[in-house]
């Protein structure tokens, strides 16, 4: 898996293989689920369960990639993924963001109050929920360049 913080990853035919050292919120007690890129540049993703009879998918973006502005305190995933102090470099841990395609008025949001850290070099998974003020859903940057506030 090569996902990069600053442009995604290169899509291939393949699943990447992702799993979770904690059940995702609200989705039952899966852990092991298939990642694949759904765009050329690989920020926009399907996470489906790969247990057999489950028919969970997400879809997830690469917040670098489409939330300009937003990072998140993430510290206590990174320990989660048994990731020490700051991770050796920005395409070790992908921050991604759940999202909902149709949100109010059909304008699609994230959530960028439960992000899903990937460590690129274990394939291990964690979503974390912050504390604070961070929205369930903020509307989905139509540009990069939109900053959430």
């Amino acid at each position: 898996m090569t996902v990069s913080a600053a442009t995604g990853t290169s899509p291939d035919a393949a699943d990447e293989r992702v799993s979770f050292v904690a059940p995702l919120l609200g989705l039952g007690g899966a852990l092991d689920f298939t990642l694949r890129a759904l765009d050329d540049l690989g920020t926009v993703f399907a996470l489906r369960s790969v247990d057999e009879g489950a028919s969970t998918r997400l879809f997830l973006v690469h917040a670098a990639a489409h939330v300009r502005g937003y990072e998140p305190p993430v510290a206590v995933g990174l320990a989660l993924l048994g990731v020490d102090g700051v991770p050796a470099s920005d395409d070790d841990i992908a921050t991604l963001v759940v999202l909902n395609p149709e949100g109010d008025g059909g304008a699609a949001t994230v959530n960028l109050l439960a992000p899903v850290l990937v460590n690129t070099r274990t394939h291990r998974a964690v979503q974390i929920v912050l504390d604070g003020d961070w929205p369930l859903r903020a509307p989905l940057a139509p540009s990069p360049d939109r900053e959430i506030t």
